[in-house]
């Protein structure tokens, strides 16, 4: 799959899970901006800009954990995302079917993160394994 449809189908398929968690998702529909989805509640003047990635991989590591890009670009043209960018990286594990819910501020200059498929692993990301949550408190 072209990296383009690979990125798209992850923000779509974020899209769908944000509807399940009661969100109201728009996806953007260039590269235009640093965020891929804005997530509103209804009633609510708030919103949540998202980045969405997904594995690449199929491929668990050596220790069973799959690495996740955080950078924009491919190849030689990777670029780091600015601190503002965004509020909330949501990456997917797509073999494992697993979402991780992190705050931009989690990663400071983090490039690539290594997360664990199971929620219940030895990983400072594992409290990020799933954590909707996170996303209904940062609107408080």
């Amino acid at each position: 799959m072209h990296p383009k449809a690979h990125g798209k189908s992850a923000e779509w398929l974020f899209a769908y899970e944000a509807v399940e968690h009661n969100w109201v998702p728009l996806v953007e529909p260039t590269d235009a901006l640093p965020y891929d989805v804005v997530l509103v509640k209804h009633c609510s003047s708030t919103f949540i800009k998202c980045q969405v990635k997904m594995t690449a991989s199929e491929r668990k590591n050596r220790d069973g954990f799959y690495n996740v890009n955080l950078s924009k670009g491919a190849g030689a043209n990777k670029k780091a995302y600015l601190h503002d960018d965004f509020d909330f990286w949501c990456l997917y594990i797509s073999n494992a079917r697993v979402w991780y819910i992190i705050p931009r501020e989690a990663t400071s200059n983090t490039r690539k993160v290594t997360l664990p498929e199971s929620k219940y692993a030895n990983s400072k990301w594992t409290k990020f394994h799933s954590a909707w949550h996170l996303l209904e408190e940062a609107l408080s």
